[in-house]
């Protein structure tokens, strides 16, 4: 199935293989000089059971105690390895001394056909997944696809399956520590992003408003010049939602885009919200962590092409990107840059950050995946 998510997330495998050389300007576009600072690398480890050329499938999430959730394509094995699945795509916790823990969404009773995980969610000590699945009494073809949410514990096991609301076309989701369930999608009708909350059981509790903070309805405001925020199509802008777990509460963040507003949410809503001050043709292409003072982020630059996939209204459903060698802090308070850490030109990728101690992705020369920890100096 041909969905904007897995036309994005192509894209950004695509142009992960060439990341540019160069580092981003980014100090010559801020209005002011930014300090800047570098990390100290430790040694890398190789990550277990994990074949040679395998390759990062998607984005990053974060474990509080600085494992690294990501989906890989290649050879894994392992407790919890489907055999079936060894050249396809896993989702691994890869943890601080290099094990890694498999979570087998593909195997879920009651249901058949189990997609590639479409967002993923870490928090609360458990693992969550967004899949799309066909139950297993409605295999006629006539019969559309359910969303599930599977919830994992650390180790890997399967200990829920919920089914959502089958009007719902969600694209990301997040958990509260309370268990409740907020679903991101897109409200066509009204032109708007749609925030549903459910219970842990699936049942509906409220609507959450983003009001002036909808992406949707920021975008339409916004002049051309905002890296392609206002020639996205809705469906792919709300595809780009990114939630993260913060302090008892979710962060909505702006993936691929500029000029949108991170966003923080509690139960009832809308807590705060800043717009961060991106240099000039930067997007954010991930965040790394959040304190009480900044966001920590990659920066990236849209790849320019004329042969970029539009729909019929001309917008834009896909893009590719060049990433940014060095990490951006950005002020919650008003979205002001603090702060530059260059990564080098070691090609790691960054992925987590817990108790100051940040973790990396990359390969070595024998094309094997590692890890490695570092400390800005």
């Amino acid at each position: 199935m041909k969905s904007a998510w897995c036309l994005a997330l192509a894209c950004l495998i695509a142009t992960r293989c060439a990341i540019s050389q160069e580092l981003g300007r980014v100090t010559d576009a801020a209005p002011k000089v930014v300090p800047t600072a570098s990390f100290e690398f430790s040694k890398p480890q190789a990550i277990a059971n994990v074949g040679a050329d395998a390759m990062l499938a998607g984005r990053f999430d974060c474990g509080s105690n600085g494992s690294v959730y990501a989906l890989v394509q290649g050879k894994v094995s392992g407790s919890n390895a489907d055999p079936e699945r060894q050249d396809g795509v896993a989702l691994l916790g890869v943890h601080p001394d290099a094990a890694i823990t498999s979570f087998p969404w593909w195997s879920v009773s009651g249901f058949a056909e189990i997609s590639i995980p479409r967002s993923v969610f870490v928090g609360n000590g458990h693992v969550y997944l967004l899949v799309t699945a066909k139950r297993d009494s409605e295999q006629q073809e006539h019969i559309g696809r359910s969303f599930l949410i599977l919830k994992f514990d650390t180790n890997g096991n399967l200990q829920d399956t919920l089914a959502l609301d089958p009007n719902l076309t969600p694209w990301a989701f997040g958990v509260f520590p309370s268990g409740d369930i907020l679903v991101v999608s897109e409200d066509r009708l009204n032109h708007r992003m749609a925030l549903n909350l459910f219970d842990e059981h699936g049942g509906f509790i409220r609507e959450l408003r983003l009001n002036k903070d909808d992406f949707i309805e920021r975008a339409a405001q916004l002049p051309p010049s905002s890296r392609g925020t206002s020639a996205y199509a809705s469906g792919f802008l709300v595809s780009l939602s990114k939630l993260i777990p913060w302090n008892g509460h979710l962060l909505l963040v702006p993936l691929l885009t500029s000029g949108l507003p991170i966003v923080e949410l509690g139960e009832d809503g809308v807590i705060s919200a800043v717009t961060p001050r991106l240099p000039d043709k930067a997007v954010i292409e991930s965040i790394i962590s959040s304190s009480d003072s900044a966001f920590t982020v990659q920066l990236a630059t849209i790849v320019e092409s004329a042969n970029q996939p539009v729909d019929f209204q001309g917008k834009l459903h896909s893009v590719g990107l060049h990433p940014i060698e060095q990490l951006t802090e950005i002020s919650r308070a008003n979205g002001d840059i603090l702060r530059q850490i260059d990564l080098g030109s070691s090609g790691v990728e960054p992925a987590c950050e817990s108790g100051g101690v940040y973790r990396f992705l990359l390969s070595n020369n024998q094309r094997e995946l590692q890890i490695v920890a570092a400390k800005v100096r």
